[in-house]
């Protein structure tokens, strides 16, 4: 017997049995099983704290099929701050994708992250394969935090003026269940 997988507008893929009779199995060496995404369109002004805050909308949750699955992530925040600031990701309560520890110093993939000059607005983007090592629902999400005076503006400018040079943009993250 032979299974057929038709392609969306053309051309096929077919399994056959094998000769000899008896339960097989099919292994895939690799790919992604399942992607989840959180966009934030909107922008957002963040007042200083030096606790950890979460960005509103930049959360997502994946339950793996396999706890011996990974999670790739990718996720992107575009800021701009008159402070300074830093952004983690966390899976469930624990940072992943953060530096070292080193006195106070905050543990980060994105830090002092501040304005030089200008309205204009930086990118804080991040590529991170994690082993959640679990086949319940777990949640990446990213944080914040500030040192010293100022705001923080997601998806805007410091000076948010109504012209043509000062946009609005978009921030993500994206996880993708991958196997290994």
């Amino acid at each position: 017997m032979a299974l057929r997988l038709n392609g969306s507008t053309s051309g096929y893929v077919e399994l056959n049995a094998p000769a000899v009779a008896g339960s097989q199995s099919l292994t895939i060496p690799y790919g992604i099983l399942q992607v989840k995404n959180a966009h934030k369109t909107d922008s957002e002004l963040y007042t200083p704290n030096t606790t950890w805050t979460d960005v509103a909308d930049l959360s997502v949750s994946i339950t793996p099929s396999s706890s011996s699955n990974n999670v790739y992530i990718t996720a992107t925040v575009n800021a701009a701050t008159n402070a300074r600031a830093h952004f983690r990701i966390l899976r469930g309560s624990t940072p992943i994708a953060v530096g070292n520890a080193a006195s106070s110093r905050p543990q980060a993939f994105a830090s002092d992250f501040q304005r030089a000059s200008g309205p204009n607005i930086i990118s804080a983007s991040i590529s991170w394969l994690d082993s959640p090592s679990t086949t319940s629902a777990t949640t990446y999400k990213i944080q914040t935090r500030m040192d010293g005076p100022g705001n923080l503006y997601i998806n805007m400018s410091y000076d948010d003026y109504d012209t043509g040079s000062y946009g609005r943009t978009v921030s993500s993250i994206i996880v993708m269940e991958a196997i290994p």
